[in-house]
């Protein structure tokens, strides 16, 4: 995918952030308040305790990047060269990247899977906000939607199962607090690889914004169909 241009992981945003800081203080409270007998080490030890916990689920998003290149995405953990996931640029659409509030939500609608590899938000219920980009599914470990021999040749009909598909395209939705950011970031890396259809993209994807319902109901992200 050619030179990383700019790394982005899935923190906790300002209001999962806020959430845990105030059930940290809350539950060192308590225990204070509640049993003040308990010795002044078991007391840190809680506090410690509960540090550790909020860490713990923060940890997936901090270890997520989604890696904006020259020439596509790479989405996963570990060295750029070794992530497992690639959307290389001519695969997408910029006309459907949307940013997504509330995208825990998503997997709950009609015709999203409630676990995919495609949900690159690493924390979880934490990621209020992402940025969604339908592109090439080279997620092959998801069912094998995608055979990429080589490199990142595909073929017309996809096989999964018993069943077939002629779309090799996914959604990706990419976990961040600033998915405005991530969508100029790729809006520019993708104008200098040529793909001048992507002018305006981050503009409109912010004007566009998705507030995923509580609900479930229809899927607020449409099925590619070209």
């Amino acid at each position: 995918m050619g030179r990383v241009l700019a790394t982005f992981r899935c923190w906790p945003g300002p209001i999962a952030s806020a959430v845990m800081v105030a059930i940290t203080v809350g539950v060192v409270t308590w225990q204070w308040l509640a049993v003040p007998d308990d010795p002044l080490w078991f007391r840190f030890f809680v506090l410690l305790l509960m540090v550790l916990l909020c860490s713990a689920i923060a940890l997936p998003g901090v270890l997520e990047r989604h890696r904006v290149c020259e020439r596509g995405l790479v989405l996963g953990y570990g060295p750029t060269r070794s992530a497992r996931y690639v959307v290389p640029w001519g695969s997408v659409d910029p006309a459907r990247v949307r940013v997504l509030r509330r995208s825990q939500l998503i997997s709950r609608h009609r015709g999203m899977p409630q676990v995919s590899p495609h949900y690159r938000i690493g924390t979880g219920p934490l990621a209020y906000r992402s940025l969604a980009v339908n592109g090439l599914d080279s997620a092959t470990d998801a069912g094998t939607w995608v055979h990429i021999p080589g490199l990142l040749e595909t073929t017309t009909t996809m096989s999964s199962g018993s069943g077939r598909r002629k779309i090799p395209y996914a959604w990706w939705i990419l976990g961040t607090p600033h998915p405005q950011k991530l969508a100029r970031v790729i809006e520019e890396a993708m104008v200098a690889a040529g793909h001048t259809a992507a002018r305006g993209m981050a503009a409109r994807a912010v004007e566009q914004e998705i507030v995923v319902p509580w609900t479930p109901g229809p899927t607020p992200l449409r099925p590619r169909t070209k």
